[in-house]
């Protein structure tokens, strides 16, 4: 039971980034800034309560600030048609550089942030991880598939002119999945610092490339694409910790790393494979 609480607390941000990217994705724009905006959201917490010593209040700047940056580069993007493609990967290589630069200014460092008040216990880590998970993914998808702003939200990348035709507006749908993958993303960075009770640089581990990885093996199905979320989850905890059990110990650590990433380029090329049959 231990195990198996410590490989769902583990699996949560992947899911719950994954989520993130299922908005944008159906609102036809890809989301490639999901690390950088972890990335910020975590350092803006930690930042936040370094000064203030209050928890909630660097919780609320963490996901207020990305969230009101997104919208303002979703805003300009749709109004100058700019390509979101291109303006998703330039947002994220902004953020990241962004964090090095208040790191270094603020905490005179671009390495391992740490304070002896900001310590959380792993029980705390599990509890926040598993109950914003479980969360999110039923709201996600009581939102998504029972609700009408939910269904526009699904077609806007699709059937665009449904919308335009019931006098509805899709940037207004395209404006809200950015948000709302602000907000997910947010929490997951909020996780990833209880976590480790610290800020370091690579704080997501490039989970935002593999969630678009997952979306694509779940080919953009919501309960196709957590189960997927939750598998990577669990062998990337798996590649972790393996090296406790004894045939596993004279593996290279290095070999042991990279299994998640050999499986999901193994299981892309299982389901490419057969779309192309079909």
């Amino acid at each position: 039971m231990n195990i198996f609480i410590l490989i769902l607390a583990s699996s949560m941000p992947l899911v719950i980034a994954t989520i993130a990217a299922l908005f944008s994705e159906y609102t036809g724009r890809l989301i490639f800034f999901i690390d950088g905006l972890i990335t910020l959201s975590a350092f803006i917490c930690y930042a936040v309560f370094v000064f203030t010593q209050s928890f909630l209040f660097a919780v609320f700047c963490a996901i207020f600030f990305p969230m009101i940056f997104v919208f303002a580069i979703s805003f300009v993007t749709q109004k100058f048609n700019f390509t979101p493609f291109i303006v998703s990967l330039s947002q994220n290589v902004f953020l990241m550089s962004l964090v090095t630069v208040l790191s270094t200014h603020i905490f005179k460092t671009r390495g391992i942030l740490e304070n002896e008040n900001f310590v959380f216990s792993q029980n705390c880590f599990r509890v926040l991880s598993i109950c914003a998970g479980v969360v999110i993914i039923l709201l996600a998808f009581l939102f998504l598939f029972k609700t009408k702003c939910g269904l526009y939200l699904r077609i806007t990348g699709s059937d665009e002119e449904v919308l335009k035709a019931k006098k509805l507006n899709p940037n207004f749908f395209r404006h809200l999945s950015w948000c709302i993958a602000s907000f997910l993303c947010s929490i997951c960075g909020i996780i990833f610092l209880t976590r480790l009770s610290s800020f370091v640089s690579g704080i997501s581990s490039g989970i935002g490339w593999i969630s678009l990885a997952i979306i694509f093996l779940g080919k953009r199905k919501f309960w196709n694409s957590i189960f997927m979320a939750l598998i990577f989850g669990a062998l990337q905890f798996a590649s972790s910790n393996i090296q406790s059990i004894e045939m596993f110990k004279n593996i290279p650590s290095g070999i042991l790393l990279s299994l998640p990433y050999l499986v999901s380029i193994l299981m892309i090329l299982v389901v490419s494979d057969r779309n192309e049959k079909s």
